[in-house]
């Protein structure tokens, strides 16, 4: 994801760095380390940072960590107010935590990103189709019977 961003906004002036360390407490080995840190100077020379956690749809605390995590640990915890939760879908089969389908974990996620932007926080979420193309022609079929 980091090699992808990179690649897109290359031209932008934008740096885009992962597993960032944002918070360091001296004598208390290493701080906590965000996923993905987008950062930019704006035209106005404001500094603008987007933080992204990302999750694998078989996380047991997928439905948690939004907030916990992203929203309180670091968003809050290092002054930033944007976030994005990006979540890796491979199949209910893979996400045993969590069966649920594509469309009700999309749904289920951007509701509760919803609620949670407030108080100028800003939180999106993506989650991507990580199945194979057989498996999912193979789960549309299964679905038309």
């Amino acid at each position: 994801m980091k090699l992808h961003l990179t690649g897109e906004l290359k031209h932008r002036s934008v740096l885009v760095s992962r597993e960032v360390e944002i918070n360091n407490w001296p004598g208390q080995g290493r701080g906590n380390c965000v996923d993905i840190v987008v950062q930019m100077i704006t035209s106005e020379g404001e500094k603008f940072t987007v933080v992204i956690e990302s999750k694998g749809c078989w996380n047991k605390e997928l439905h948690s960590q939004m907030e916990t995590q992203l929203k309180q640990q670091y968003l809050a915890g290092a002054g930033h107010r944007c976030g994005v939760y990006l979540v890796g879908w491979f199949g209910t089969e893979h996400c045993k935590a969590n069966r649920q389908s594509l469309k009700v974990l999309k749904r289920k996620l951007k509701t509760q990103a919803k609620k949670l932007s407030h108080e100028g926080v800003t939180l999106r979420v993506f989650v991507l189709d990580g199945t194979l193309p057989l498996a999912r022609k193979t789960l549309k079929s299964v679905k038309k019977q």
